[in-house]
């Protein structure tokens, strides 16, 4: 798999990310190019990068309204949100 060609096909319609190997749903670039599309997008990003801390923080501050689609024990996370609230 070729990142440079995932990312464009995310760019045009984020669900392409739903058909990416797990190796470019886990791939960071990636994932950030489809959430900057829409939120929804990270209920198919790979489980590992959903449960990190620091990329979560980049995903809202690029996209605040991934704040609604993360699991609860990251949207109590006083950083996470204002990383949100900042954007």
């Amino acid at each position: 798999d070729k990142p440079d060609l995932v990312i464009k096909a995310v760019k045009q319609d984020w669900s392409a990310l739903q058909c990416a190997s797990k190796g470019m749903r886990r791939n960071t670039a990636v994932a950030l190019e489809a959430l900057k599309v829409t939120s929804r997008a990270l209920c198919y990003v790979h489980r590992e990068l959903r449960e990190n801390r620091s990329f979560l923080l980049v995903a809202v501050s690029r996209n605040a309204w991934v704040l609604d689609e993360i699991a609860s024990e990251f949207a109590d996370d006083r950083a996470i949100v204002l990383a949100a609230v900042k954007r």
